[in-house]
């Protein structure tokens, strides 16, 4: 006697071993109706490096391909002096077939120290590995070391649909953004350290994008705080909800006045010295 049992039955059996590799592919195997719902978590996060990105394209190619659906979340750990990294921008056209991808997280290693304007990091080069992915909504950035002058805004700028910005451990001289560099439309969420903090601070306050920010986070902030960072956080607005601030040496009770954000439903501020 056969036994079937309901959709969405076999969809909480298989949910329930999400963090278990060893029994999706298992369950994968069981019949048809198992295998979409098992193959989503197992490839719903990939990492991408530079063994096996070529892999990837080769994967991508083949006419039975079957990852395309699932893959939602992408990290990418990038060496610049790597001489294979440009791996990475030669497999960008097959990587747009990645539709349902949401969440980039891009680790750069950084070696050369401050290049010229005229001489760009190869990781934002036009048509390159960021360019492949115009529907994510969540963007880490990440770099063991800062000292690396480059246009921060130009990476962001390639994300039309990004919400939620995370910018993490990248310092350095930051290139100005440019009159053509909108933000997106739908940057709600922005956790920024160092140096970023106010080169996207007055990004967003140049396009008046600073009232759609409902959730700030900023770390390693340094007092007293620059005058332009001052007054976008003062045109925050009413729409703020979250706030998260880590602050260096002193405390930060007196640079900034909190009654701004009326609508403020959590805040959370730490100060340390260095």
């Amino acid at each position: 006697m056969t036994i079937q049992l309901p959709q969405e039955l076999i969809e909480v059996i298989i949910d329930h071993l999400a963090d278990d590799s060893t029994s999706l592919k298992a369950c994968s195997l069981v019949c048809r109706a198992w295998v979409c719902r098992s193959r989503r978590h197992l490839y719903k996060h990939i990492t991408l490096l530079v063994r096996n990105i070529l892999a990837l394209r080769e994967l991508l190619q083949s006419p039975w391909c079957t990852l395309l659906p699932h893959v939602s979340s992408i990290e990418a750990i990038r060496h610049e002096e790597d001489p294979d990294d440009g791996g990475f921008d030669d497999v960008a056209v097959d990587l747009h077939r990645l539709v349902e991808t949401r969440r980039l997280n891009v680790k750069l290693n950084i070696r050369r120290i401050r290049p010229t304007p005229s001489d760009p990091p190869k990781f934002v080069r036009a048509g390159g590995f960021l360019t492949a992915f115009p529907n994510v909504t969540n963007l880490v950035l990440g770099s063991n070391k800062g000292q690396q002058l480059m246009s921060l805004i130009e990476i962001i700028r390639l994300f039309p649909a990004l919400q939620e910005l995370d910018v993490r451990q990248l310092s350095g001289t930051f290139l100005e953004h440019t009159v053509d560099a909108v933000p997106p439309l739908g940057l709600r969420s922005v956790r920024l350290s160092r140096d970023s903090v106010r080169t996207v601070l007055v990004w967003l306050q140049a396009f008046n994008r600073l009232h759609n920010v409902d959730s700030l986070s900023l770390a390693s902030v340094k007092l007293p705080l620059d005058p332009t960072v001052r007054t976008a956080l003062k045109q925050l607005g009413g729409s703020l909800r979250h706030l998260d601030l880590d602050v260096l040496v002193r405390p930060f009770a007196s640079a900034l006045d909190l009654s701004l954000y009326l609508e403020l439903k959590e805040i959370s501020i730490r100060s340390k010295i260095h």
